[in-house]
Protein backbone atom coordinates (compact mmCIF):
# COMPACT_ATOMS: atom_id res chain seq x y z
CA UNK A 1 0.00 0.00 0.00
CA UNK A 2 3.04 2.45 1.15
CA UNK A 3 4.28 2.22 -2.57
CA UNK A 4 1.17 2.34 -4.22
CA UNK A 5 0.01 5.80 -2.31
CA UNK A 6 3.74 7.08 -3.24
CA UNK A 7 3.25 6.25 -6.98
CA UNK A 8 0.00 7.68 -7.44
CA UNK A 9 1.03 10.95 -5.42
CA UNK A 10 4.22 11.04 -7.99
CA UNK A 11 1.83 10.22 -10.95
CA UNK A 12 -0.50 12.96 -9.70
CA UNK A 13 1.91 15.89 -8.86
CA UNK A 14 3.53 15.35 -12.30
CA UNK A 15 0.35 15.32 -14.28
CA UNK A 16 -0.87 18.29 -12.46
CA UNK A 17 3.02 19.79 -13.50
CA UNK A 18 1.96 19.22 -17.35
CA UNK A 19 -1.29 20.66 -16.98
CA UNK A 20 -0.32 23.96 -15.15
CA UNK A 21 3.05 24.48 -17.23
CA UNK A 22 0.95 23.41 -20.45
CA UNK A 23 -1.74 25.88 -19.52
CA UNK A 24 0.54 28.65 -18.89
CA UNK A 25 2.40 28.19 -21.87
CA UNK A 26 -0.94 28.69 -23.98
CA UNK A 27 -1.99 31.53 -22.26
CA UNK A 28 1.29 33.12 -23.23
CA UNK A 29 1.46 31.84 -26.28
CA UNK A 30 -1.88 33.30 -27.47
CA UNK A 31 -0.85 36.45 -26.15
CA UNK A 32 2.33 36.63 -28.40
CA UNK A 33 -0.29 35.80 -31.41
CA UNK A 34 -3.06 38.49 -30.58
CA UNK A 35 -0.28 41.25 -29.37
CA UNK A 36 -0.05 43.90 -31.41
CA UNK A 37 3.71 45.86 -32.34
CA UNK A 38 3.29 48.78 -29.88
CA UNK A 39 2.23 45.79 -26.88
CA UNK A 40 4.93 43.43 -27.91
CA UNK A 41 7.57 46.51 -27.98
CA UNK A 42 6.32 48.06 -24.47
CA UNK A 43 7.28 44.38 -23.31
CA UNK A 44 10.92 44.37 -24.92
CA UNK A 45 11.84 47.34 -23.57
CA UNK A 46 10.29 47.19 -20.45
CA UNK A 47 11.96 43.39 -20.01
CA UNK A 48 14.96 44.27 -21.36
CA UNK A 49 15.52 47.63 -18.91
CA UNK A 50 15.90 50.27 -22.00
CA UNK A 51 14.04 52.17 -19.59
CA UNK A 52 14.68 52.15 -16.06
CA UNK A 53 13.09 54.50 -15.15
CA UNK A 54 9.72 52.42 -16.32
CA UNK A 55 8.22 50.05 -13.19
CA UNK A 56 5.33 47.76 -12.10
CA UNK A 57 2.88 49.94 -14.10
CA UNK A 58 4.57 49.02 -17.86
CA UNK A 59 4.06 45.11 -16.60
CA UNK A 60 0.36 45.43 -15.17
CA UNK A 61 -0.28 47.58 -18.56
CA UNK A 62 1.42 44.48 -20.35
CA UNK A 63 -0.73 42.00 -18.51
CA UNK A 64 -3.97 44.33 -19.33
CA UNK A 65 -2.93 44.00 -22.97
CA UNK A 66 -2.43 40.02 -22.43
CA UNK A 67 -5.58 39.56 -20.44
CA UNK A 68 -7.70 41.05 -23.34
CA UNK A 69 -6.15 38.99 -25.84
CA UNK A 70 -6.75 36.16 -23.82
CA UNK A 71 -10.44 36.40 -22.61
CA UNK A 72 -11.75 39.54 -24.65
CA UNK A 73 -12.12 43.00 -24.06
CA UNK A 74 -15.13 43.08 -23.29
CA UNK A 75 -16.35 41.08 -20.15
CA UNK A 76 -20.09 40.52 -20.25
CA UNK A 77 -19.70 38.69 -23.54
CA UNK A 78 -20.65 35.14 -24.48
CA UNK A 79 -16.73 34.77 -25.38
CA UNK A 80 -15.96 35.78 -22.55
CA UNK A 81 -17.62 33.65 -20.26
CA UNK A 82 -17.02 30.53 -22.59
CA UNK A 83 -13.18 30.98 -22.59
CA UNK A 84 -13.56 31.51 -18.25
CA UNK A 85 -15.36 28.67 -18.27
CA UNK A 86 -12.73 26.52 -20.38
CA UNK A 87 -10.03 28.11 -18.00
CA UNK A 88 -12.08 27.01 -14.77
CA UNK A 89 -12.64 23.10 -16.21
CA UNK A 90 -8.72 22.93 -16.66
CA UNK A 91 -8.00 24.62 -13.31
CA UNK A 92 -10.19 21.77 -11.86
CA UNK A 93 -8.31 19.53 -13.32
CA UNK A 94 -5.54 20.60 -11.64
CA UNK A 95 -6.56 20.84 -8.25
CA UNK A 96 -8.11 17.15 -8.60
CA UNK A 97 -4.60 16.03 -9.40
CA UNK A 98 -3.65 17.92 -6.52
CA UNK A 99 -6.26 16.64 -4.47
CA UNK A 100 -5.37 12.52 -5.83
CA UNK A 101 -1.26 13.49 -4.62
CA UNK A 102 -2.17 14.96 -1.50
CA UNK A 103 -4.38 12.69 -0.34
CA UNK A 104 -3.63 9.41 -2.22
CA UNK A 105 -5.45 7.14 0.25
CA UNK A 106 -8.67 9.10 0.20
CA UNK A 107 -8.71 8.12 -3.31
CA UNK A 108 -8.35 4.63 -3.37
CA UNK A 109 -11.37 4.71 -1.17
CA UNK A 110 -13.53 7.12 -3.46
CA UNK A 111 -16.29 5.61 -5.68
CA UNK A 112 -15.52 6.41 -9.44
CA UNK A 113 -18.55 6.98 -10.75
CA UNK A 114 -20.10 9.32 -7.53
CA UNK A 115 -16.83 11.27 -7.58
CA UNK A 116 -17.53 12.03 -11.22
CA UNK A 117 -21.26 13.31 -10.59
CA UNK A 118 -19.72 15.51 -7.53
CA UNK A 119 -17.37 17.02 -10.14
CA UNK A 120 -19.83 17.92 -12.75
CA UNK A 121 -22.18 19.06 -10.74
CA UNK A 122 -20.23 21.20 -8.46
CA UNK A 123 -18.21 22.50 -11.43
CA UNK A 124 -21.38 23.60 -13.71
CA UNK A 125 -23.37 24.45 -10.11
CA UNK A 126 -20.73 26.40 -8.15
CA UNK A 127 -17.82 26.90 -10.39
CA UNK A 128 -18.40 28.19 -13.70
CA UNK A 129 -20.22 31.48 -12.47
CA UNK A 130 -17.77 32.37 -9.54
CA UNK A 131 -14.94 31.93 -11.28
CA UNK A 132 -16.09 34.11 -14.07
CA UNK A 133 -16.66 36.71 -11.30
CA UNK A 134 -13.52 36.08 -10.06
CA UNK A 135 -12.19 36.89 -13.64
CA UNK A 136 -14.07 40.47 -13.64
CA UNK A 137 -12.73 40.99 -10.54
CA UNK A 138 -9.27 40.61 -11.49
CA UNK A 139 -9.50 42.36 -14.82
CA UNK A 140 -10.84 45.66 -12.16
CA UNK A 141 -7.69 44.92 -9.93
CA UNK A 142 -4.80 44.99 -12.78
CA UNK A 143 -6.27 48.90 -13.92
CA UNK A 144 -5.98 49.61 -10.71
CA UNK A 145 -2.69 48.25 -10.20
CA UNK A 146 -2.20 50.44 -13.28
CA UNK A 147 -3.36 53.78 -12.08
CA UNK A 148 -1.47 52.97 -8.70
CA UNK A 149 1.88 51.16 -9.41
CA UNK A 150 3.77 51.83 -5.96
CA UNK A 151 0.56 49.85 -4.47
CA UNK A 152 0.98 47.18 -6.49
CA UNK A 153 1.54 44.59 -3.60
CA UNK A 154 -1.40 45.70 -1.54
CA UNK A 155 -3.74 45.31 -4.48
CA UNK A 156 -2.25 41.57 -5.34
CA UNK A 157 -3.37 40.89 -1.24
CA UNK A 158 -6.24 42.61 -2.32
CA UNK A 159 -6.75 40.46 -5.03
CA UNK A 160 -6.62 37.63 -3.33
CA UNK A 161 -8.47 38.69 0.20
CA UNK A 162 -11.47 39.11 -2.78
CA UNK A 163 -11.36 36.08 -4.48
CA UNK A 164 -10.90 34.03 -1.10
CA UNK A 165 -14.34 36.33 0.14
CA UNK A 166 -16.05 35.17 -3.35
CA UNK A 167 -15.16 31.19 -3.08
CA UNK A 168 -16.53 31.07 0.57
CA UNK A 169 -19.28 33.05 -0.27
CA UNK A 170 -20.73 29.93 -2.60
CA UNK A 171 -20.19 27.89 -0.21
CA UNK A 172 -22.03 30.09 2.00
CA UNK A 173 -24.60 29.98 -0.70
CA UNK A 174 -24.68 25.93 -0.26
CA UNK A 175 -24.90 25.77 3.34
CA UNK A 176 -27.81 28.18 3.19
CA UNK A 177 -29.67 25.72 0.58
CA UNK A 178 -29.36 22.75 2.52
CA UNK A 179 -30.52 24.51 5.71
CA UNK A 180 -33.42 25.58 4.01
CA UNK A 181 -33.81 21.78 3.23
CA UNK A 182 -33.17 20.69 6.44
CA UNK A 183 -33.26 23.44 9.27
CA UNK A 184 -31.11 21.05 11.25
CA UNK A 185 -27.85 22.23 9.66
CA UNK A 186 -26.52 24.34 11.82
CA UNK A 187 -23.54 27.00 11.13
CA UNK A 188 -21.43 25.55 13.23
CA UNK A 189 -21.42 22.50 10.96
CA UNK A 190 -20.48 24.96 8.11
CA UNK A 191 -17.41 26.33 9.57
CA UNK A 192 -16.42 22.31 10.68
CA UNK A 193 -16.48 21.10 7.00
CA UNK A 194 -15.13 24.04 5.43
CA UNK A 195 -12.09 23.69 8.34
CA UNK A 196 -12.18 20.21 8.29
CA UNK A 197 -12.62 19.15 4.49
CA UNK A 198 -12.43 22.38 2.16
CA UNK A 199 -9.20 24.12 3.13
CA UNK A 200 -7.51 21.14 3.92
CA UNK A 201 -8.19 19.20 0.59
CA UNK A 202 -9.60 16.51 2.51
CA UNK A 203 -13.22 14.05 1.60
CA UNK A 204 -13.93 13.82 5.08
CA UNK A 205 -14.87 10.06 4.59
CA UNK A 206 -16.95 10.32 1.75
CA UNK A 207 -16.52 8.30 -1.36
CA UNK A 208 -16.06 11.47 -3.32
CA UNK A 209 -13.16 14.19 -4.26
CA UNK A 210 -12.94 16.90 -1.34
CA UNK A 211 -14.98 20.20 -2.40
CA UNK A 212 -11.71 21.66 -1.57
CA UNK A 213 -10.78 21.14 -5.26
CA UNK A 214 -13.58 23.50 -6.41
CA UNK A 215 -13.07 25.84 -3.78
CA UNK A 216 -9.00 26.23 -4.76
CA UNK A 217 -9.69 26.33 -8.59
CA UNK A 218 -11.50 30.00 -8.50
CA UNK A 219 -8.11 31.43 -7.61
CA UNK A 220 -7.01 30.64 -11.04
CA UNK A 221 -7.14 34.18 -12.31
CA UNK A 222 -5.24 35.18 -9.36
CA UNK A 223 -2.38 32.78 -9.32
CA UNK A 224 -1.68 33.87 -13.03
CA UNK A 225 -1.70 37.70 -12.20
CA UNK A 226 0.84 36.70 -9.51
CA UNK A 227 2.54 34.31 -11.66
CA UNK A 228 2.84 36.90 -14.50
CA UNK A 229 4.24 39.43 -12.15
CA UNK A 230 7.07 37.51 -10.68
CA UNK A 231 7.62 35.84 -14.30
CA UNK A 232 8.09 39.65 -15.67
CA UNK A 233 10.33 40.51 -12.42
CA UNK A 234 12.28 37.48 -13.48
CA UNK A 235 12.98 38.02 -16.53
CA UNK A 236 13.74 41.82 -16.10
CA UNK A 237 16.25 41.21 -13.29
CA UNK A 238 17.85 38.23 -16.03
CA UNK A 239 17.81 40.68 -18.90
CA UNK A 240 18.91 43.82 -17.20
CA UNK A 241 22.60 41.46 -16.01
CA UNK A 242 24.72 41.84 -18.16
CA UNK A 243 27.36 39.15 -17.84
CA UNK A 244 25.52 36.97 -14.58
CA UNK A 245 23.06 35.46 -16.66
CA UNK A 246 24.27 36.27 -19.89
CA UNK A 247 23.48 31.93 -21.04
CA UNK A 248 20.19 32.64 -19.57
CA UNK A 249 19.60 35.55 -21.16
CA UNK A 250 20.46 34.29 -24.72
CA UNK A 251 18.49 30.82 -24.21
CA UNK A 252 15.18 32.90 -22.52
CA UNK A 253 15.20 36.36 -23.92
CA UNK A 254 13.74 37.17 -27.53
CA UNK A 255 13.19 41.02 -28.50
CA UNK A 256 10.29 40.18 -31.37
CA UNK A 257 8.30 37.10 -28.77
CA UNK A 258 8.67 39.08 -25.25
CA UNK A 259 5.30 36.85 -24.25
CA UNK A 260 7.13 33.69 -25.41
CA UNK A 261 9.87 34.91 -23.14
CA UNK A 262 8.08 35.65 -20.09
CA UNK A 263 6.21 32.42 -21.08
CA UNK A 264 9.18 30.30 -20.58
CA UNK A 265 10.41 31.96 -17.68
CA UNK A 266 6.91 31.05 -15.87
CA UNK A 267 7.21 27.43 -16.75
CA UNK A 268 10.62 27.50 -15.11
CA UNK A 269 9.23 29.10 -12.16
CA UNK A 270 6.22 26.79 -11.91
CA UNK A 271 9.13 23.89 -12.41
CA UNK A 272 10.98 25.03 -9.05
CA UNK A 273 7.64 24.92 -6.71
CA UNK A 274 7.28 21.22 -8.56
CA UNK A 275 10.69 20.30 -7.80
CA UNK A 276 10.84 21.77 -4.37
CA UNK A 277 7.01 20.53 -3.37
CA UNK A 278 6.76 17.05 -4.58
CA UNK A 279 9.61 15.41 -2.91
CA UNK A 280 8.24 16.48 0.40
CA UNK A 281 4.97 15.48 -0.39
CA UNK A 282 6.05 11.80 -1.72
CA UNK A 283 8.15 11.37 1.38
CA UNK A 284 4.60 12.67 3.85
CA UNK A 285 2.21 10.12 1.53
Amino acid sequence: MLIETKFITFSAFVGSWFLVSGLFWKLFERCEKAATDEARTLASNWMANYNPGEHINHLAEIFCNSFDNVFGERHLTWKCFFRSSAASTISVIVMLLLWIGIRPNEVIETNFYDSMTALISWVLVWNLLPDYLSLLQTRLIVKRIKTHPKLTILWLFIDIILTAVLAISVWLIVFLVFYLINSQNTFSEFIDVFSNVILPLSNGGDPIPSPGVIFYSTFFTSVWLWLYIVSGLLSKLTNSANTTFAIVKKLLFRVDQPFISLGAMSVIFITGIYLIITPVIIVLA
